[in-house]
């Protein structure tokens, strides 16, 4: 009597090769030999696995195999890494794009789940996290650390960011600087020259200076509570601007005409060491701490204008901006000239007087500092008296 395979019914020759399993036979089309464990077995009882090229019995995949949770693939667990918190395995290439240690305890992670610490420079899982690093660190990210300040402007001629210090410990106690930073584009950072429980910095992106864009940022949520924080005497508003179009000593010159404005707006901060009048030259040759603060010499390279107390809030902030692209617009190289803006730009002018009225400074101050600032920087002699920028002011 002929043999016939018992998986695809094909004659067996007396001189042909097969294989007899558990009182079955298999013809030589029909079974293979496992890469693992070298026994031969029914083609039915055998998977070939692609990443290693393989063929592997039932017996030695439970054993020695897995799918990859992320593609699915099959792998020798030689080649796949477990996942601690999930008991599943990844393959490497999946592990390398989504998955990671922690420092902390050597188990593994899905990267949204770990949390790297940049002091450290170690990551760790969120227990670990708890326990390794300090509450600091959580709320705030190291000082002039490389994160945040992207350039937003989308080419915008005009460019404003603005540097916030603030002493407020509630509110930094409420966030997550990595997940602010995500959210809103703003990286929170200690200071220094701050207390420190309390003290940090938030440094915006480089925003386009276009009002309406603005107002819609920063009357956001998360920007506006920001703005609202607790500051003191020891706070700054730092705001750098550029422009595409000219250098950082050309914008220098080009609103030389207003620094005894804005000196007379900010009083208290001339008493800085850093903030006291200087000729206007001596901002475009020095570098350093200044009260105007190159950021390069090339077109489109920041200004940085030290001289802004901290701001009481997002209105106030959005007043400054206001102030800085009207100057930006209306050029004025003498004090005379920033004195006729002053009269005859609408705009800039309530932008000046809300300034004034927010923080009490009586318009007839506003002007005796004028004089004694515009004075000390060494521009050309005021010929205004009192009484006519108080109806300048008073229109």
């Amino acid at each position: 009597m002929k043999r016939k395979c018992f998986s695809c019914g094909h004659e067996i020759g007396d001189n042909d090769d097969y294989l007899e399993y558990n009182g079955e036979i298999y013809c030589s089309e029909c079974y293979d030999e496992c890469g693992e464990c070298g026994q031969l077995f029914p083609s039915v009882m055998i998977t070939y696995v692609d990443s290693n090229d393989t063929k592997v019995c039932n017996s030695c995949l439970d054993d020695f195999y897995r799918g990859c949770y992320e593609c699915g693939e099959l792998f020798h667990l030689d080649d796949l890494h477990y996942i601690d918190e999930g008991d599943f395995y990844v393959c490497d290439y999946c592990f390398d794009s989504g998955y990671g240690w922690c420092d902390g305890c050597d188990r593994t992670f899905h990267i949204d789940h770990l949390t790297y610490s940049e002091e450290q420079d170690r990551t760790y899982c969120s227990e670990c996290y708890e326990e390794y690093v300090d509450d600091e660190e959580k709320n705030t990210f190291s000082y002039h650390s490389e994160y945040g300040r992207d350039d937003k402007s989308d080419g915008y001629r005009y460019r404003v960011g603005i540097e916030l210090e603030r002493e407020d410990i509630d509110f930094k106690k409420s966030i997550s600087a990595y997940d602010f930073l995500q959210k809103t584009g703003w990286v929170v950072e200690r200071d220094c020259s701050l207390d420190d429980l309390s003290g940090f910095e938030a440094i915006s992106p480089i925003y386009p200076l276009k009002l309406g864009q603005l107002e819609r940022i920063f009357n956001s949520d998360d920007i506006k509570k920001l703005a609202r924080t607790k500051y003191s005497c020891c706070c700054g508003g730092h705001i750098t601007i550029s422009d595409t179009k000219r250098t950082p000593s050309e914008l220098i010159d080009d609103i030389g005409g207003y620094l005894p404005i804005l000196y007379a707006m900010f009083p208290k901060r001339v008493n800085n060491g850093y903030c006291s009048p200087l000729k206007k030259d001596n901002y475009k040759y020095q570098s350093g701490h200044y009260a105007l603060s190159k950021r390069g010499n090339g077109r489109g390279n920041g200004l940085e204008i030290r001289l802004f107390d901290a701001p009481k809030d997002e209105k106030d902030i959005l007043n400054r901006f206001r102030l800085l692209k009207y100057m930006l617009q209306h050029k004025a190289t003498t004090i005379e000239q920033g004195l006729e803006n002053l009269n005859e730009i609408d705009g800039l002018r309530k932008a000046v007087k809300y300034h004034l009225d927010i923080y009490d400074i009586p318009y007839k101050t506003f002007y005796t500092n004028l004089v004694e600032y515009a004075k000390n920087i060494d521009l050309l002699e005021v010929r205004a008296d009192v009484e006519q920028v108080e109806s300048i002011l008073s229109k």
